[in-house]
């Protein structure tokens, strides 16, 4: 039984901890996140896009800024495959940098030239409802001296653990992960029930 409470938890990362499953994978790569939506700013050689929280956010357009201390190629991709997928997601991210202009769906893709004086803008047009903002972009830059900030505007960064007073997000993102939990546990019960008695 212990195995299987200790199974139930890994398939449920960030359940009950107050942490996005964005910012769980991060923190297991060491990486800083800033959250779209909400005033927060990172710096660091490879930094992360948190877009898990935009759904309580009251902002309806969300800007984040990404400059580097040196000229440098950033790649952006999607940390552990962690983005909407499903298309249509409705949710659009404009990227606009120099003479570069493209926008992100519900798959994270495109690479950003920035530096000191040159810097990229993230611009996510939230709608009301009925979209999907899972994105955990991942910002990777090819010169090694190069050091990242990415800065977000929005609503006052605050951290709140899922069990207090929770929201219909936090409600719902907490029955994501239990019911599938719950089905699992139900199988391998009977799996190890028919497997004592066979």
């Amino acid at each position: 039984m212990f195995l299987l409470i200790c199974f139930a938890l890994f398939i449920a990362p960030g359940c009950g901890s107050g942490q996005t499953q964005c910012e769980v994978v991060s923190s297991s790569h060491f990486l800083p996140v800033a959250s779209l939506c909400y005033k927060s700013s990172v710096k660091s050689r490879k930094v992360v896009l948190d877009g898990f929280l935009t759904y309580n956010s009251s902002a309806s357009e969300c800007r984040c800024n990404l400059t580097s201390t040196q000229r440098t190629n950033v790649s952006l991709t999607a940390l552990d495959s962690l983005q909407p997928g499903r298309n249509p997601c409705w949710s659009t991210i404009l990227v606009e940098n120099e003479n570069n202009t493209f926008v992100i769906n519900c798959h994270v893709w495109g690479n950003v030239a920035v530096s000191d004086t040159e810097n990229a803008t993230f611009i996510f047009f939230r709608p009301p409802y009925g979209y999907i903002s899972n994105h955990c972009i991942f910002f990777n830059p090819d010169n090694s001296n190069a050091v990242l900030t990415l800065s977000c505007d929005g609503d006052p960064y605050i951290v709140t653990k899922m069990n207090e007073h929770p929201t219909e997000t936090d409600i719902s993102n907490i029955w994501k992960y239990t019911i599938p939990t719950i089905g699992v546990l139900t199988f391998a019960i009977v799996l190890i029930t028919w497997y004592i008695h066979r």
